[in-house]
C-alpha cells in the first residue's frame, strides 16, 4: 500500500459518506434542509524520524510535554496528517455574521464533522491494519494526553502533548498564519487529525522552510478578530482569544467556537499570494 492508495481511500470514503440528516430544529436555525459542513480532505505524510518532531519539545515550540511519534508507537515509520476543510457555506456564513457574533453554521459544523472524522480515521486504520501494520491515533488517547499535559503557573497551557497543527506543518500540509492556524492549499479553517503507523510511507516534500512562510502578514485576521487578540507585531494573544471563545458557550452550550479570523480573509480559501 502506498500513500496514493490512502489518498484514494480518503477520496472514495468522503464521496460515499452519508451525512447525518439535519433535525427540524437545525433546519430552522440554519435556514436550509441541505447543509454541507465540510469539503474533501487533504492528506499529508511525514517520516517518524523527522528531526522536527524532537524539536517540538522546545519551550518555544509545543513544549517538553510533547510526545513524538516513536513514543506513541514502537518502530513508528510514518505519520499521516489529515485536514478536513469546512465548506464554503460555513465560511461564508461566519464571515457575513456581525463581527462579534458567531454563525451557528460554524459552531455546528464542528459537531457535525466529528462523526465523519472518526469514521474516516477508522477506515484508514483498518486498511493499514489489514496489511499487517499497527496504527495509533494520538488524539484519541485521552488518558495519556491528560497525564502529559503541561501546567504553567497553576493553569493548563494552551498547548498539548500532540499538536495537530504542528504535525500538519511537518507533514507538508502548510505553514502557520499569525492567527496560529495552518494555511493549506484549501485554506486555514477546518479540523486536523493524524495517525502514527509503522507502515513505511514516502514523506511529502515541504514546500516551505519557515513557520509563517504562507502568511502574508496582511493583518486581515486581526481586523476580523472580535477579541482584538491578533496583531502583526505581537501575533496572537491566546488568553484574550480563549476568553472570547468561552463566552460563546452562553449562546451555544455545550458547543462553542469562533474562527472569525479565518473567514473572509486572504487565507480563507487557500494559500494567499505574496504582496
Amino acid at each position: 500500500m502506498t500513500k496514493h492508495d490512502l489518498i484514494n481511500i480518503t477520496k472514495e470514503f468522503t464521496a460515499s459518506y452519508s451525512h447525518t440528516p439535519l433535525t427540524a430544529e437545525m433546519q430552522a436555525l440554519l435556514g436550509t434542509d441541505d447543509m454541507c459542513f465540510f469539503d474533501e480532505p487533504l492528506v499529508g505524510f511525514g517520516s517518524a524520524d523527522d528531526e522536527l518532531f524532537e524539536q517540538l519539545k522546545a519551550p518555544e515550540a509545543v513544549g517538553p510535554q510533547f510526545i513524538p511519534p516513536k513514543e506513541w508507537l514502537e518502530n513508528a515509520k510514518s505519520v499521516i496528517s489529515i485536514f478536513i476543510p469546512y465548506s464554503e457555506a460555513v465560511k461564508k456564513a461566519n464571515n457575513t455574521y456581525p463581527k462579534a457574533e458567531i454563525a451557528p453554521h460554524y459552531v455546528h459544523a464542528k459537531n457535525y464533522t466529528v462523526p465523519f472524522i472518526n469514521k474516516l480515521v477508522e477506515k484508514l486504520c483498518l486498511e493499514i491494519n489489514k496489511k499487517g501494520y499497527s496504527t495509533v491515533v494520538p488524539s484519541s488517547e485521552t488518558a495519556r494526553l491528560k497525564s502529559a499535559m503541561a501546567v504553567f503557573e497553576g493553569r493548563k497551557a494552551y498547548t498539548s502533548p500532540w499538536s495537530e497543527r504542528h504535525i500538519a506543518y511537518i507533514c507538508g500540509l502548510g505553514s502557520f498564519g499569525i492567527h496560529k492556524g495552518i494555511i493549506t492549499e484549501k485554506g486555514a479553517l477546518g479540523r486536523f487529525i493524524s495517525i502514527v503507523t509503522d507502515m513505511p510511507l514516502e514523506a511529502d516534500e515541504r514546500h516551505y522552510s519557515e513557520l509563517y512562510e504562507y502568511c502574508t502578514m496582511c493583518g486581515a485576521c486581526g481586523r476580523k478578530c472580535p477579541a482584538e487578540a491578533i496583531t502583526t507585531t505581537e501575533g496572537k494573544d491566546k488568553v484574550k482569544c480563549s476568553v472570547f471563545v468561552d463566552s460563546t458557550k452562553v449562546k451555544y452550550a455545550p458547543l462553542y467556537g469562533c474562527a472569525k479570523c479565518m473567514c473572509g480573509v486572504p487565507c480563507a480559501k487557500g494559500r494567499p499570494k505574496k504582496r
